[in-house]
């Protein structure tokens, strides 16, 4: 396998070298051949200039000789009495002698009333009314045309009798003769042709040394040589290869019948002189392929042989055995060499260390477990006698007051319970302590026990609560009752806790396959869809700000699942920002014998009362969105006779702030809508224009030293930490007002 890698490292080295060398012979190639093209191209264009520039001399010097012979015609005495007197058998002879002089001409006269006289009738009618018309004029005139089919070369001169009495005219052919004429003087083989236009109008090629290609359309080689300069080469696609036109207009007589002259040189003809290059090129670089291919196994052998042998290391060192390779020398592979071996020195002494840290901190781990585990217990016991004593003192006839002191001490501790039950339940599942105890349960008494604590909860919060249990899921069942217990009040607890309006409902159903299908619904705040399984992560909080709305560990959904998988079902949650939760419970639940029923009670439960009214000469702003603690610091400040204000969050303390005046103000940090370090920035900031500053104390779970440093930073005079005891609190109501005017640097007061 070793061997294999490293062939195909080898294989990888050559093709790169490879593709890197005809990549670079490619570029080079392609760039002699764009530059040959180039310089190629310029020379046939200059070459075409220049052999339009011959045949406009040739056909200049022609005009004149044809010129000439007709003004000699024009003037003799003889022909110009006969053409006078219409002596027609005269003219036609000196017409028939200038044509035979002139070779392969042809030549007529032109009356005043445009009447064509020629010894040939198809001569007069071969003659267009555009040409008549044309040379009917007092000055010579001359050009090339087409007539009879055929491009022609015309010469016409007025006869004068002294005034005109007529036009002689000549027509000599452009034909074979003329193009070959012209490709002998030429420095390079030219394709010639004249494009006009034929009696339909169309424009063709007339007399081509060699047939126009498909590319080469008379239209559109005059539409482009319109386009550009009059003496421009332009380049066209043939179907073997590019093309170079010129088109030059040529003098015409008749406006209506105009000629151009085509010459073009096919390209390729053109850097056939260069062939010899190309090859030379290409001989070049398949030798110099080959020479790379050579080099670069060679070279690519030379660097895989010291890698294969710290592949073979490495694969000793997985397997645990001691590796190392011996590299000389002193480039990068060597030095790689000496690196591996100093690692593989490391990694026995590394592992040694990790599992020493391993077996520390799953001592630490067990340690710290049995900690909490004491701790739970320690504090569950007082709070067990502080409840039941509470409890007992509810039964007893209480003054409006001290009831409301009852119920706030039972609620508190009913909080803190939960809580102390859900730290329990982290504790045991890591240690693992996650046994089944199963025994015989009825599941609808169970449902409806929950039910009955959560309708107390939603009742007390203004909502409505609901439940529907399937009779047949109303039996009994064979189960971890307490598990199911703790799984539905988590849930219950959850859906009242983060429902502000509305309802809370628990479905109870039952499937054939015994399996048990718990459906809990709220129309609380609910959740975005994608947070759906992070919901059930361990302390795992949808809002961990400061302006959070509710509390609590962020373990309940994490302990439900863990619960719901232990008895071997599952939950999974739906939800929608602002349109509530659904949590689904599925459970496997055996069928059981029904038992005797034991005899259960419940204790009642208490309503809370309104808050306490008194009024006292201390005017004193509380903001806290736990009622809770707002009725403790309210009791407090009860007993001082003070004036109290209680407001909920952060937003609402600055407004009334704004509205009325206070002599100190209590502000918690942790509130919804706005926070406490943001209420008391507001606050400092409204009062600084007036030149007052109002005492700001912090009542705040947080204690830690970035929370001083960010209560000092927003303008507070003093911080005590959660659980508030009255005496700490009196203390810092009476140095802050010793000295309201001066700030202080908040210090922890723990109560």
């Amino acid at each position: 396998m070793a061997k294999l890698s490293v062939i195909r490292l080898r294989t990888k080295l050559t093709v790169l070298y490879v593709a890197l060398f005809v990549a670079a012979l490619c570029l080079i190639g392609t760039s002699v051949y764009v530059v040959t093209r180039q310089n190629v191209e310029r020379a046939v264009r200059e070459q075409l200039r220049e052999s339009g520039a011959v045949f406009t001399n040739l056909s200049a010097a022609r005009n004149r000789r044809l010129q000439d012979e007709a003004e000699v015609l024009a003037r003799d005495f003889g022909f110009r009495a006969a053409f006078a007197t219409g002596d027609r058998a005269t003219v036609l002879s000196a017409l028939d002698n200038l044509s035979s002089r002139l070779e392969n001409g042809v030549a007529f006269t032109v009356g005043l009333d445009g009447k064509v006289l020629a010894s040939d009738p198809r001569i007069a009618a071969a003659v267009p009314n555009s040409l008549i018309q044309a040379v009917q004029g007092d000055e010579p005139v001359s050009g090339l045309t087409v007539m009879g089919g055929a491009v022609v070369q015309i010469v016409a001169a007025p006869i004068l009798t002294p005034a005109p009495a007529g036009w002689v005219v000549f027509a000599k052919p452009m034909g074979a003769p003329d193009i070959a004429e012209l490709e002998h003087l030429s420095p390079i083989p030219l394709q010639i042709a004249f494009l006009a236009q034929d009696a339909k109008g169309h424009w063709r090629d007339f007399d081509a040394s060699r047939p126009l290609t498909s590319a080469q359309q008379p239209t559109e080689l005059i539409r482009r040589s319109k386009l550009g300069a009059s003496s421009a080469p332009i380049l066209s696609a043939g179907p073997h290869g590019a093309l170079v036109d010129l088109v030059l207009p040529l003098p015409s007589p008749d406006p209506n019948k105009s000629v151009f002259l085509l010459l073009s040189y096919p390209l390729s003809e053109a850097m056939g002189a260069y062939s010899g290059l190309i090859v030379t090129i290409v001989l070049i670089g398949v030798a110099g392929i080959l020479l790379t291919v050579v080099g670069s196994w060679v070279l690519a052998l030379t660097l895989t042989r010291p890698l294969s042998a710290l592949q073979t290391a490495a694969g000793r060192l997985q397997r645990g055995e001691v590796a190392r390779v011996a590299i000389d020398g002193r480039d990068e592979i060597a030095l790689l060499g000496r690196a591996f071996n100093a690692m593989a020195d490391d990694i026995k002494s590394r592992e040694d260390n990790l599992v020493k840290a391993r077996d520390e901190a799953e001592a630490a781990s067990r340690a710290k477990t049995e900690f909490l585990s004491n701790m739970n217990h320690e504090l569950r016991t007082p709070l067990n006698g502080v409840l039941a004593m509470a409890s007992l003192l509810a039964r007893d006839p209480l003054e409006a007051r001290q009831r409301k002191m009852v119920d706030l001490i039972q609620r508190s501790g009913a909080e803190l319970e939960r809580v102390l039950a859900d730290v329990l339940t982290l504790v045991e599942a890591s240690a693992a302590k996650t046994d089944i105890q199963r025994s015989p349960f009825h599941l609808g008494d169970l449902v409806r026990a929950s039910c009955a604590s959560a309708s107390a909860l939603a009742k007390a919060k203004g909502l409505t609560f609901e439940s529907a249990i399937a009779p047949s899921a109303d039996r009994w069942v064979d189960g971890d009752a307490a598990r199911l217990a703790g799984l539905l009040a988590r849930l219950l607890d959850n859906a009242v806790k983060f429902t502000v309006a509305g309802v809370v409902r628990l479905d109870l159903t039952a499937a054939d396959d015994g399996m048990y299908r718990i459906v809990v619904t709220d129309t609380g705040v609910g959740f975005e869809p994608a947070d759906a399984e992070r919901l059930f992560q361990a302390f795992y909080r949808a809002d961990g700000s400061l302006t959070r709305s509710t509390g609590g560990l962020g373990v309940g959904l994490s302990l439900a699942r863990d619960a719901a998988r232990a008895m071997g079902g599952d939950i999974v949650g739906e939800g929608e920002t602002g349109r509530g939760a659904i949590f689904t419970v599925v459970l496997p639940l055996p069928p059981a014998a029904s038992p005797a029923a034991p005899a259960t009670a419940t204790d009642a439960v208490l309503e809370s009362a309104p808050q306490a009214d008194e009024a006292g000469p201390i005017r004193v702003l509380l903001a806290d969105d736990h009622e809770g603690n707002r009725r403790i610091v309210e009791l407090i400040m009860g007993q001082l006779g003070a004036e109290v204000t209680s407001v909920e969050n952060g937003a609402q303390a600055v407004e009334a702030f704004k509205v009325a005046a206070f002599d100190v103000v209590l502000m918690d940090l942790q509130m919804p809508v706005m926070d406490g370090l943001t209420a008391i920035a507001k606050i400092r900031s409204f009062e600084s224009p007036m030149g007052q500053r109002t005492p700001i104390i912090v009542l705040s779970a947080n204690a830690q030293s970035e929370h001083l440093a960010a209560s000092a930073a927003a303008g507070a005079d003093s911080h005590i930490a959660k659980p508030i005891l009255a005496a700490t609190l009196i203390a810092a109501l009476e140095a802050a007002l010793d000295d309201p005017g001066e700030a202080q640097t908040p210090q922890t007061q723990t109560a």
